[in-house]
């Protein structure tokens, strides 16, 4: 037991390390605090030049034509830092430099803040409804990564709502063209996952900003039957276009329709081509598919990849994938693989165990509870997580130590994982910390609860 409470606070800590690392200043942060200090979005005054690296930078058009460089995310965060500057100084011209910025930072920690800080933009809106061009592309990409961002924690959703988040994913559903786009997908993906925490944002955000959450809300709310009409439609569109698009498009079409849930059997007879660059998302759509029994070919090919000199991250995937598969060849190589000499196939074994009712119990579990005594923290942690699926009473007290922590983000980081890790048997317990006093703990409870909610029954339903 004490070992699981060390293993929570040494969690938190991380947690707390990672949002109070020094970083350029900005303005959508995760703090409320932070966000009720800088109220309607604003920043704290900055000298007209920006230095870094010893260079001084003469004008912010030179800093945003930088590239990434040797250390992409800083350079973002530079590029998130000058986009808070140029949207407190109405530079409205500039939005097309921060769009681009934008699209470079995909997938890095401070990519999110910038796309946060471009919606923000006085002129966003304006983007938003010129879809045939480029900046009206890479505003729909933004918008949608800034809506996640709000919802995992990483930017603050008050200042979004005050950025107008509601109202410009209420445009993206009013408006959005019949077209087989997966961007455009997504970004109506999030407008629909909005929609549905929008009653408990105008609960737990700071005062100012819930009159605002509310009446977003109400104009989400009155765009939904179009919306899910849309989202209803779409799976055959991408479907029918993904053998003609792109590398990148064929990738993002992946990642919508597994959101969906939309069978991709038809686009794959066999499994998928390992040399694609979209070979994990399709690895992971595979969940989904109905079409063809995959299952079996899956271990199999996870079981020649555990033979292979370097199986972790490509093990990894596959393994991922048989969550929720129930075939006996998936359990019998998911409990060889729990045995595997390297830690991050092992930690990738425990997470593929407790998501469907296993065929031998006493074998699961007893190798869950050997790798909870381990010393790889990753092992451990998804042996917990596992158990916890089972309904196991100590993985699930762990859970409720770190639900009942006295550190805010300890409290919000657990119940984040509940949710990633599945662990339903904690849904009475989020319910009872959702009503918590503290609203950042309450707001991460309700975001737990909404995304089980969405597993359990599908995002439209």
């Amino acid at each position: 037991m004490l070992v699981g409470v060390f293993a929570l606070v040494a969690v938190g800590g991380l947690f707390w390390l990672a949002y109070r690392r020094p970083r350029p200043r900005r303005w959508l942060i995760p703090r409320r605090q932070s966000a009720a200090a800088h109220a309607g979005g604003s920043t704290p005054s900055r000298p007209a030049t920006l230095a870094h690296n010893g260079d001084l930078v003469s004008t912010p058009e030179a800093e945003l034509d930088r590239p990434l460089g040797s250390d992409p995310d800083a350079q973002a965060g530079r590029w998130a830092a000058t986009a808070a500057e140029l949207r407190r100084q109405n530079r409205t011209d500039l939005l097309p430099h921060v769009l681009r910025c934008a699209e470079a930072a995909v997938g890095l920690p401070q990519g999110v803040i910038l796309a946060a800080e471009a919606v923000g933009f006085a002129n966003f809106p304006a983007a938003l409804h010129q879809l045939a061009g480029a900046d009206g592309r890479r505003a729909i990409r933004v918008i949608a990564r800034a809506a996640r961002g709000a919802r995992d924690g990483a930017v603050d959703p008050a200042a979004l709502i005050r950025a107008g988040l509601g109202d410009h994913l209420a445009v993206v559903s009013e408006t959005a063209p019949i077209t087989a786009d997966p961007w455009l997908t997504a970004a109506v993906v999030e407008a629909e996952r909005i929609a549905r925490r929008a009653e408990h944002w105008s609960q737990h955000l700071p005062p100012e900003a819930r009159p605002l959450a509310e009446r977003q809300g109400a104009r989400l709310a009155a765009s939904a039957a179009r919306r899910r009409d849309w989202l209803a439609g779409i799976g055959p569109r991408l479907l029918a276009r993904f053998p003609h698009a792109p590398a990148d498009e064929q990738a993002a079409s992946l990642r919508v329709l597994t959101d969906l849930r939309v069978d991709v059997s038809d686009l794959f007879p066999t499994l998928p081509d390992r040399r694609a660059a979209w070979w994990p998302d399709a690895v992971r759509a595979l969940r989904w598919a109905t079409g063809r029994e995959y299952g079996p070919l899956l271990a199999e090919q996870a079981d020649r990849l555990l033979a292979s000199r370097r199986p972790a991250s490509a093990a990894g995937v596959v393994l991922a994938s048989l969550r929720g598969v129930r075939c006996r060849e998936a359990e019998q190589v998911v409990l060889r693989a729990g045995e595997h000499a390297d830690a991050g196939v092992r930690a990738a074994a425990m997470a593929a165990h407790g998501w469907a009712n296993p065929f031998d119990r006493i074998a699961v579990i007893a190798g869950l509870r050997l790798a909870r005594l381990g010393p790889e923290g990753v092992v451990r942690r998804a042996a917990v997580a596992a158990l916890g699926r089972f309904g196991e009473l100590g993985a699930l007290r762990e859970f409720a130590v770190g639900l009942l922590a006295e550190d805010t983000f300890v409290r919000q980081a657990t119940c984040l994982r509940a949710a990633e890790e599945g662990v339903t048997w904690l849904w009475p317990d989020l319910d009872l910390v959702a009503s918590a006093a503290d609203p950042d703990t309450a707001l991460a409870a309700t975001e737990a609860l909404e995304r089980m909610r969405e597993a359990a029954l599908g995002l439209l339903d």
